[in-house]
């Protein structure tokens, strides 16, 4: 099964960088996932709040991958 590549987009506000999430949360969002997240933690932003609402489907080495962010943050 071919799985789409999900885009992540970070931006900055009032001191928090913000992860938007589109498409799928799978094997192939680690790299883009861990991208998104060194680019989060560059800066002087206190805080990274992960937006959910472009998440298509996420299965369970998606949820994987999200508790590898939480271990590193």
């Amino acid at each position: 099964m071919n799985q789409p590549t999900p885009t992540l987009n970070v931006r900055h506000k009032d001191g928090c960088s913000i992860i938007d999430i589109v498409g799928d949360i799978t094997l192939k969002a680690e790299e883009p996932l861990m991208t998104a997240y060194h680019q989060a933690t560059a800066g002087s932003q206190t805080s990274i709040i992960i937006n959910f609402a472009g998440l298509d489907y996420m299965n369970r080495t998606g949820i994987g991958l999200l508790e590898t962010l939480m271990i590193r943050a």
